[in-house]
């Protein structure tokens, strides 16, 4: 079993910009997985998020891509919009070395036309979800003709959100000779069916047993439903967290929360259903560089989200569903890192904790937060304050560029500048927030690839 990154048959570039990127060993999946698929084999793996699994796919298909065919060679199937846009984006960090390729994204959220319009200009690599993949090939405005990787990332999340018919239906449009990848939280009866219908002779790839278990201490801590923002508050007080996801079951829980904490000066935001995708997009990328404290999500945040470093989750809201009380911890303890879950327990919650303990093999204690007092004077703001450019990709302007204009005048070094984050049209850099005014002053008065851009401080 291969453990290092080197040994593998990359092309040059890609192996060059391993290195660039700093990886050197694999993980337990990418060291199972990855031969068979650059030997152009079907796989079904069984791999949970954070496990590297993204990167060997990402890579079986680089390594086979031919830029001069202008066509969609890989289909990636993700079940929900915000793994959509994370895939591409690592997709897109691997392949930084190709000159000219195209990546198109088609999900829901946003304009259908405008997909449309991006796939009638080529692309090579298409990342999206069911629904509407299939709706733009019943178009008959997408051809798989020339597709050689078909990826199915979280099946299981994907037939347990009811897309089975989808995915019969778009294997229609699919070529017979090809390369198809399922990958799986589980095993469960109705994707080793799948598998027989779509792959043929699959390597079997479950790591689970050579995996370490990440390191979540699961705290219960008993309170009223009436006391839980107080709760909450002596909690992030006692603890000094400085960054969490809190989870609630609805988005007007959600929402209230949200208010109440920046009432009090909290750096805080709701994340629902009811955003837009790009104000979805926003909240994230502002909780990813520090600039937003504490993400109250409902469930759409449960799965397929990457935050690196994230210390705490908050369990606000007990869910009837134990599958998703896991997902939700599973957003802490990543990639080695020890990590807390903090649960709110109400009476009513009683028989959910009871059915958890069994399921997780938990010996629950409760700790209480009751008759405790908070300290004035004690909210740390967010460390990051950001600013969103009016420019981006389409105006090749790139993170590099951003960062020179920065660092252009004695005022802001390097070490002040926080994540770069570029889209289409526009751009995010995160700055110390002591900084905030000398980044104002550079970015409205300093050119960014010859020309001036509006500019947002968020």
């Amino acid at each position: 079993m291969m453990t290092d990154f080197s040994k593998l048959p990359l092309k040059k570039n890609l192996q060059e910009n391993m290195k660039s990127l700093g990886f050197q060993n694999l993980t337990p999946i990418q060291a199972h997985s990855l031969l068979p698929i650059l030997e152009h084999k079907d796989l079904i793996a069984k791999a949970h998020t954070g496990s590297g699994k993204t990167l060997a796919f990402s890579l079986g298909i680089l390594n086979k891509i031919d830029l001069k065919t202008f066509k969609p060679q890989a289909l990636v199937l993700c079940p929900t919009r915000e793994l959509v846009i994370q895939v591409s984006e690592e997709i897109r960090k691997l392949s930084r070395v190709f000159q000219n390729l195209k990546i198109v994204n088609l999900c829901g959220g946003f304009r259908i036309d405008k997909q449309i319009h991006s796939l009638k200009h080529g692309a090579h690599i298409i990342v999206g979800t069911p629904g509407r993949t299939l709706d733009i090939l019943q178009r008959n405005e997408l051809s798989l003709q020339a597709l050689k990787t078909f990826v199915i990332d979280e099946a299981d999340r994907i037939l347990d959100m009811g897309f089975e018919k989808d995915l019969n239906k778009i294997v229609r449009f699919l070529p017979s000779k090809r390369q198809t990848l399922f990958f799986s939280a589980t095993f469960q009866d109705n994707i080793i069916s799948l598998s027989k219908h779509l792959q043929k002779n699959p390597n079997f790839v479950d790591t689970d047993l050579e995996v370490k278990k990440p390191e979540i201490k699961q705290v219960f801590i008993k309170c009223e439903p009436s006391d839980k923002i107080h709760t909450l508050k002596l909690l992030i007080q006692n603890q000094k967290i400085q960054s969490s996801i809190i989870f609630c079951n609805t988005k007007q829980q959600c929402q209230l929360v949200a208010n109440k904490l920046m009432k009090e000066g909290y750096s805080a935001h709701a994340l629902s259903s009811d955003l837009e995708q790009w104000q979805r997009t926003e909240v994230l990328t502002l909780f990813a560089n520090k600039s937003i404290s504490f993400l109250v999500a409902t469930d759409v945040a449960a799965r397929g989200l990457h935050i690196d470093k994230l210390s705490s989750v908050i369990i606000y809201d007990i869910s009837k569903d134990l599958d998703f009380h896991i997902h939700r911890i599973g957003r802490t303890g990543r990639a080695g890192e020890a990590g807390r879950a903090y649960s709110f327990v109400t009476n009513s919650d009683l028989q959910a904790i009871t059915m958890l303990e069994n399921k997780m093999n938990l010996n629950i204690t409760y700790t209480s937060y009751k008759n405790q007092n908070i300290e004035k004077n004690k909210i740390i703001p967010a460390p990051m304050s950001t600013f969103k450019i009016l420019g981006g990709k389409k105006n090749k302007i790139r993170a590099g560029d951003i960062l020179g204009a920065l660092t252009s005048k004695p005022s802001l070094t390097g070490s002040d500048v926080g994540k770069i984050s570029m889209n289409e049209s526009c751009s995010y850099v995160a700055i110390i927030r002591e900084k905030a005014l000398s980044a104002k002053q550079i970015l409205t008065t300093t050119p960014i690839k010859g020309r001036l851009f509006k500019i947002k401080h968020l």
